[in-house]
């Protein structure tokens, strides 16, 4: 709680400082040389601000800058990389140039939980993406994923519902002889209420899967209570024959494990594959299940910042619930023979 200055012997000092409203208290700064750390995360207005107090007579006036790389709408990128100055020099790197001084398997660890934008950004160094709004799933081939699913008696029927109030959706999926996951149906019904959600769901069941075993999977929002009823949504699907579990998690999370399925394994073949009737959840598949722009784009900055359409989210949550239930993080089914959800390179 000190005044975060360093005082050298020659009367120099070097000023520590948060960035935070930058443009407000660092007008009265007169300053020979500014660094910043993360300026990926540094508003234009503070930068600018700090670049103007750079005004002692008789210094070079420098300006330093440490950052993961940007979208390319960022201020890095544009005095960087699209319209940089005669007198800026740009030094870039990637993950793997540290690998010597890396803890073993750690880029290896990350390749299997990030998203594709971020192993794109974070680890590769690569410019553009999350300021963007990119797709979720980046990684998804629609000749490889897009396959015709089969029934495999004996082997249960998931059911995910995301109750939405005004854009419920609801995914049907099913695992093969080798529990890899096939997304088989979609719905995706407007302003209905849990009870005849229940008994649309029932409906259905019966025509898809006659005589199947069902499994329902939904959302933690299915234990509150909203104004318009007394009971919860999962109170209200009990009661008309349908009894979802459901297990809170965070959303980035339940991505992360669709995004494992989706790699493609050492046969050559992926641990998910999507029914061409899913022609919804193909489309958010195939880039328009979307990340919303960010202007302030970091690793905190993700959780929740979904597009919502009403189109593609409600179905993603109904199919994010499933995964999640009936697999790991990376990937893999729980059990003592897990899947490889990963090829020789990873």
């Amino acid at each position: 709680k000190g005044p975060n200055e360093f005082h050298f012997d020659n009367g120099s000092i070097i000023i520590f400082k948060h960035l935070e409203d930058a443009e407000i208290t660092c007008k009265s700064l007169n300053i020979a040389a500014v660094g910043i750390d993360e300026a990926d995360e540094v508003e234009l207005d503070a930068v600018q601000m700090l670049i103007g107090r750079r005004r002692q007579l008789g210094y070079p006036l420098l300006f330093f800058a440490v950052s993961n790389p940007t979208g390319l709408t960022h201020w890095v990128y544009k005095w960087f990389v699209r319209e940089p100055s005669p007198t800026s020099f740009l030094f870039r790197t990637n993950t793997a140039e540290n690998y010597e001084n890396l803890p073993p398997d750690y880029i290896r660890d990350l390749e299997r939980r990030y998203p594709i934008e971020w192993i794109r950004r974070y680890l590769r160094g690569e410019w553009g993406g999350l300021e963007e709004g990119g797709p979720v799933f980046a990684s998804f081939e629609p000749s490889v994923h897009i396959q015709k699913s089969l029934f495999y008696k004996g082997n249960p029927v998931w059911v995910g519902i995301d109750f939405g109030y005004q854009t419920p959706g609801v995914v049907w999926a099913h695992p093969d002889r080798q529990r890899r996951c096939q997304v088989t149906r979609e719905w995706l019904p407007k302003e209905m209420d849990p009870a005849k959600l229940a008994q649309g769901i029932l409906k259905r069941n019966e025509i898809w899967f006659p005589q199947a075993q069902f499994l329902y999977y939904c959302g933690h929002d299915g234990k509150q209570h909203n104004s318009s009823s007394a009971s919860t949504p999962i109170e209200i699907m009990t009661a008309n024959g349908i009894r979802p579990f459901w297990r809170k998690h965070l959303i980035e999370d339940g991505l992360t494990v669709i995004r494992n399925l989706i790699k493609i394994r050492d046969d050559g073949k992926p641990n998910m594959i999507v029914d061409p009737y899913c022609t919804v959840v193909i489309e958010g598949f195939m880039g328009e299940y979307r990340y919303v722009p960010e202007p302030k784009a970091g690793l905190q900055a993700r959780e929740g910042k979904l597009q919502k359409t009403g189109i593609y989210d409600p179905l993603f949550d109904a199919l994010r619930y499933i995964t999640y239930q009936n697999y790991t993080l990376s990937g893999d089914k729980p059990g003592e023979e897990p899947i490889n959800a990963f090829s020789s390179e990873d």
